[in-house]
């Protein structure tokens, strides 16, 4: 094979890989979905018992909540919604598998915090 039909060749494999590389990349899914999937995969039901920030983990805002004696950390993802902020120790908290919605329940009233994202999967 002459040069400059190598050249030709190895352009179209260079173009090839990145083609492919690029479409590898926009099948992922984004941080976004992967909150969503996330969230939608928790199911949670308890009374909080703790709230921090997990210095371990880039100070994310942690809610302890106490379920049939064990704890789960659930991060409250505050660039969606106030959760943690409003959190009390002591608040009832549900949020049942599948649903964006969670329940906090304190002294006879209950209020509801929805998660929005921008992904249409799951």
């Amino acid at each position: 094979m002459s040069s400059g039909k190598l050249e030709k060749v190895g352009g179209i494999l260079f173009l090839s890989a990145i083609a492919l590389f690029a479409i590898f990349l926009l099948l992922q899914p984004s941080d976004e979905c992967l909150s969503k999937k996330y969230i939608l995969n928790k199911d949670l039901q308890g009374v909080v018992v703790e709230k921090f920030y997990d210095n371990k983990h880039s100070n994310v805002e942690v809610i302890k909540v106490r379920n049939n004696n064990y704890n789960v950390n659930f991060n409250s993802y505050s660039e969606r919604l106030p959760l943690f902020n409003y959190t009390q120790i002591g608040d009832s908290i549900y949020k049942p598998k599948g649903v964006l919605e969670i329940k906090l329940f304190r002294g006879g009233f209950d209020t509801t915090f929805v998660f929005n994202y921008d992904c249409d999967k799951w």
